[in-house]
C-alpha cells in the first residue's frame, strides 16, 4: 500500500537515472499491482508489529541482499522497514542511507512502549546518513524530542512525500452528481468525508460520535467513511454514531477522488500524522478540511484559510467545527477555493517528486558528475524550493 499510494511516481522517475530494486513483503495480489513498475521486486518478510524472530530474519535477509548487490543508496520508508533497512545497510557498509519520517507511532503513547518506539526511531536516525521529514512541524517535533539533531534532518520544499496528482484529483461536477445519486444523497444534504485506514489513531470513532451529535441537532449532514478496517470495525463506528442513518461505510476504495467529489468538506481528527496527504487531495478537488491541531496536520491545514483546526480528542470542538461548515456555505466555498490555490502552488506532485529525484541525484553528485553539472542541479533545486 505504501508503494501504491506514495512511491509509484518516485520509482518511475528515479528509474530514468537509477536501477531500482524494491524489497517488500509481497503477495501475489501485491505483485500484480506493482509488476508494471520499472524496477526489480524482491520479496522479503517484514512483520508490521514487533516480532524478534521475524525481525532478525528480515535484518539478515536485507544484510545479505545489500552485501550481494551493493546498492549506491538504500532508501527506507516506514518505521519497521526504516529501522531494519538502515541498520542492515549500515552493517553492510552501504555509504548512502536515506530514511523519511512520516509520522511517529509513539507520539500519543505513554510509558514503556513510548520509550521503546522512540528509541527505535532514534536508532533509525543514527543509522541513516540522510534524514527527511515530510513536514516542518514533524521536523520540529523530532528535534524537540531529541530523536534527531537539527543539522541531520531536513524537509524538501513545503513537505509531503509525494504531493498531489492534480490531474487525478480535481473538481468534477458530473462525478459529484453521479456519486451522490449512487449513494442516495440529496442535493440539499451537506456531506462530510473521511478517507483513511480505520484505526483509533485516525480518530474515526471520535468523528462518528461528533457526527451523531450533529445529526441529533437536526443538521442536514451525511458522513462518508472510506478505508480498510484495521483495529476498528464498521459495527463500532455505527455504535459510536448511535445510528447508521446517513452514515455511509464504504471500505477500501482505489478511487477516493470520486467520493471526495461528492463531499463538501473532509474531516481528519487524527491523533498523529506525518503530513495529512488526504487533506491536500481534498484541497485539489476544491473542498476544505477539518483536522486535529497536531503536528503534520497543522502543515496541511492553514487555520481559517484552507480549513479549521480543533483540539486533539475534543469531541465538542469537533462537533462545533462540523456544525459551522455544515451551516455556512459561504465559508465552505471560501476555504475550499483557498485550499485549491494552495495545493496547486505548493504541493503539485510533479514538483514534489522532482525535488526527491534531485535530492537523490545530488547525494551521488560528487561521485559521478562534474562541478558544473552539480551546480546546475543545485540551481534547479533552489528554484523548485
Amino acid at each position: 500500500m505504501v508503494v501504491h499510494f506514495f512511491l509509484r511516481k518516485h520509482i518511475v522517475e528515479l528509474s530514468k537515472t537509477f536501477q531500482i530494486r524494491l524489497y517488500l513483503p509481497v503477495s501475489s495480489r501485491d505483485l500484480c499491482e506493482i509488476s508494471s513498475l520499472p524496477c526489480e521486486v524482491r520479496a522479503i518478510p517484514i512483520a508490521r508489529k514487533i516480532s524478534l524472530l521475524w525481525d532478525c530474519i528480515t535484518f539478515c535477509g536485507l544484510f545479505f541482499a545489500f552485501i550481494t548487490h551493493r546498492p549506491a543508496i538504500v532508501w527506507s520508508v516506514g518505521p519497521k522497514a526504516g529501522l531494519l533497512g538502515t541498520m542492515a545497510a549500515l552493517a553492510a557498509g552501504i555509504q548512502h542511507r536515506v530514511f523519511v519520517f512520516q509520522g511517529e507511532v509513539w507520539s500519543n503513547k505513554k510509558g514503556f512502549i513510548r520509550r521503546l518506539l522512540k528509541f527505535c526511531d532514534r536508532l533509525t536516525a543514527m543509522s541513516a546518513t540522510h534524514v527527511l521529514a515530510v513536514s516542518q512541524s514533524e521536523k520540529d517535533f523530532l528535534v524537540t524530542e531529541n530523536v534527531v539533531s537539527l543539522d541531520h534532518i531536513r524537509v524538501l520544499g513545503s513537505g509531503t512525500i509525494c504531493g498531489v496528482d492534480v490531474v487525478r484529483f480535481k473538481p468534477n461536477l458530473a462525478v459529484r452528481a453521479a456519486m451522490r445519486a449512487r449513494l442516495g444523497i440529496g442535493d440539499d444534504e451537506v456531506v462530510c468525508i473521511f478517507v483513511g485506514r480505520l484505526n483509533r489513531d485516525k480518530g474515526v470513532l471520535l468523528l462518528a460520535q461528533a457526527f451523531g451529535d450533529c445529526r441529533r441537532k437536526g443538521l442536514p449532514l451525511a458522513l462518508i467513511i472510506a478505508g480498510p478496517e484495521e483495529d476498528i470495525s464498521h459495527a463500532e463506528i455505527s455504535a459510536s454514531a448511535g445510528s447508521r442513518d446517513r452514515l455511509f461505510l464504504i471500505g477500501y476504495t482505489d478511487r477516493p477522488e470520486d467520493l471526495m467529489a461528492a463531499a463538501d468538506f473532509l474531516c481528519l481528527p487524527s491523533r498523529r500524522e506525518g503530513f495529512g496527504m488526504v487533506v491536500l487531495e481534498a484541497a485539489a478537488i476544491g473542498i476544505p478540511a477539518i483536522g486535529s491541531a497536531v503536528y503534520g496536520i497543522t502543515d496541511a491545514i492553514s487555520q481559517g484559510v484552507t480549513g479549521l483546526l480543533v483540539e486533539d480528542g475534543n469531541t465538542s470542538a469537533l462537533c462545533d467545527a462540523i456544525k459551522k461548515l455544515t451551516e455556512d456555505q459561504e465559508m465552505r466555498f471560501r476555504l475550499g477555493k483557498n485550499a485549491y490555490r494552495r495545493v496547486h502552488h505548493d504541493f503539485c506532485s510533479t514538483s514534489v517528486i522532482a525535488r526527491y529525484v534531485l535530492y537523490f541525484n545530488n547525494i551521488l553528485a560528487p561521485s559521478y558528475q562534474s562541478p558544473r553539472q552539480v551546480s546546475r542541479k543545485g540551481m534547479v533545486l533552489r528554484e523548485l524550493r
